[in-house]
């Protein structure tokens, strides 16, 4: 009975639930992070992992004995940012680390306009956490291998190159790797970047206000900023194929 009420329930769920697709690589990258115990030596890595949402592409994670500070979080970004072209929008959590000034000055740098999550809501950055996922199964496939913490720390570097030449039914049969560098990436030039950000500033604070806040509601940020995307057609928004049955 258990079981057939959770099922309902999460068929539930599912109907009212949106799926989004995001048509061009570089438009927006997400970073979470999460911990690795390895099954053998017990030790334990912490996974910053980095995802461009519409090619799947995973850069070189960083992965560290410790949870890493905000200054090496912002070092991770930078040097990505530099070898890859900034995106135009990073999705981040609430974690003080992604939200450290060293990180707001590289976002403010390349001009990157940051988008936080929900509080409590993992699913709003579902895509990244599904990424996590894949991760852990790879590694839990070849951890034997690795007998410390460091061999680790490169088994997931091994990690993000393999994930990325997989194909997947979501990129007709492409890899991650081929849907990054073979698309045309988003190349805004500062310019641009700042007209974006104006437009969903001035329109964030104009529904703050009339909500009676004196700070920008970073829900209003959010809709905005997806309001922005769907806008120039770089997002498309639509009901989750799963539907409920029709009652009789």
């Amino acid at each position: 009975m258990v079981r057939q009420i959770r099922y309902e329930h999460h068929r539930e769920q599912a109907s009212r639930r949106c799926e989004v697709t995001w048509r061009c690589p570089n438009l927006v990258w997400a970073q979470d992070g999460s911990e690795y115990r390895h099954h053998i030596s017990f030790e334990k890595v912490h996974i910053q992992n980095l995802q461009d949402l519409c090619s799947r592409y995973k850069f070189v994670p960083l992965a560290t004995e410790y949870m890493p500070c905000g200054e090496e979080i912002a070092g991770h970004l930078a040097y990505h940012f530099s070898k890859f072209g900034p995106p135009l929008f990073f999705k981040r959590d609430n974690a003080g680390n992604y939200n450290h000034l060293a990180v707001e000055s590289v976002l403010e740098e390349a001009m990157v306009i940051p988008i936080n999550n929900p509080v409590n809501r993992a699913r709003y950055n579902g895509a990244i956490e599904h990424s996590q996922g894949e991760f852990k199964g790879y590694i839990r496939k070849w951890e034997q291998k690795a007998k410390t913490s460091a061999e680790l720390s490169l088994l997931i570097e091994t990690a993000s190159h393999d994930l990325n030449h997989q194909s997947r039914r979501s990129l007709a049969g492409r890899n991650a790797c081929q849907a990054y560098f073979g698309d045309r990436r988003l190349r805004y030039n500062k310019r641009r970047r700042k007209e974006v950000y104006d437009w969903i500033r001035d329109l964030a604070v104009e529904i703050s206000e009339r909500s009676g806040k004196r700070v920008i509601d970073p829900c209003a940020w959010r809709v905005v900023a997806r309001k922005w995307m769907e806008k120039n057609d770089l997002i498309i928004i639509r009901k989750s194929g799963k539907v409920l049955p029709h009652s009789s």
